[in-house]
């Protein structure tokens, strides 16, 4: 009986052991193939996908909302970000930018929303070093829109005077600038990855709030604060 129990441990033993040598033989594999496939100079096009972290004001939003008996809303902001860009010349393209968290907006009571979304023309500068890394510098005038909508409404949850029907909310705009810094890597030559440190400058202000059938909201949601952004970046 012990010695059955001395193989079966001595043979989970050598399983562990080439489980764990076909790990380490991936993992330098993976290496290998990142690091030896070559790479072309950067992308003359390019399309991004990722995502931003914002922490946005909402302060005196939320005192108006909360006279109508609703939750506030989230000072953190975790918008989608979308980007296409063209190399106009060695060091500097030329694109468009969006951050939209129509997605994933930010929550309130009564099946209340928040969504905003930026966009805007870009400018970037950068230049590389140790092949396979990018600086860049870029910045953004940008046009901004945010809504607060009341989904799937009746007259009995109806709020502000709203037309009950299956949305219906207020909307409010405003003009702002995003500058940024930022790394991209070069996985291989038809992809890399990228994040962005920058600065927003952009406020919804709190009597631009407009409503075809509603009144009664108010405040201000400030948006001039730091703002990152990560993601994906394919080109050719």
């Amino acid at each position: 009986m012990l010695g059955s129990e001395r193989v079966i441990i001595n043979t989970a033993r050598e399983s562990m052991i080439k489980l764990s040598d076909l790990r380490a033989f991936v993992r330098l594999l993976v290496i290998t193939l990142l690091f030896s496939v070559p790479l072309c100079a950067q992308f003359k096009y390019s399309v991004g996908l990722g995502v931003g972290v914002g922490f946005p004001d909402p302060s005196k939003f939320n005192t108006s909302i909360s006279d109508s008996d609703l939750t506030a809303v989230s000072s953190f902001w975790m918008p989608l970000s979308y980007s296409i860009s063209v190399q106009a010349y060695p060091s500097f393209r030329i694109g468009y930018l969006k951050v939209s968290s129509y997605v994933l907006p930010n929550k309130s009571s009564d099946n209340f929303v928040l969504p905003m979304a930026l966009q805007g023309i870009s400018a970037e500068a950068f230049f590389t070093f140790f092949k396979r890394f990018e600086a860049k510098f870029g910045v953004a005038p940008i046009i901004g829109k945010a809504e607060f909508l009341q989904k799937d409404i009746t007259a009995r949850t109806s709020k502000f005077g709203l037309s009950t029907t299956a949305k219906a909310g207020f909307r409010n705009s405003a003009f702002g600038l995003y500058s940024w810094m930022g790394i991209r890597m070069y996985l291989m030559s038809f992809i890399a990855v990228e994040g962005n440190i920058g600065y927003l400058r952009a406020k919804f202000d709190g009597g631009k709030w407009k409503s075809s059938t509603g009144s009664g909201i108010s405040g201000a949601i400030d948006l001039t604060k730091p703002f990152l952004r990560f993601g994906v970046v394919a080109g050719w």
